[in-house]
């Protein structure tokens, strides 16, 4: 994603860096694990059943 958006991978990292104590997590493969674990808990727009 930063690249499409022409970021840096240090802004990146920076970012994500000063994201993670507010989120509670401590390394980019918890955020993905935090990340997986929302998408297995949102509910899915396209199982819903329309009238």
């Amino acid at each position: 994603m930063g690249e499409r958006l022409h970021l840096s991978p240090r802004t990146v990292s920076t970012h994500l860096h000063q994201l993670f104590p507010k989120l509670g997590i401590t390394s980019r493969a918890a955020l993905r694990d935090a990340l997986a674990e929302l998408e297995r808990h949102t509910p899915d727009d396209n199982a819903t059943v329309k009238p």
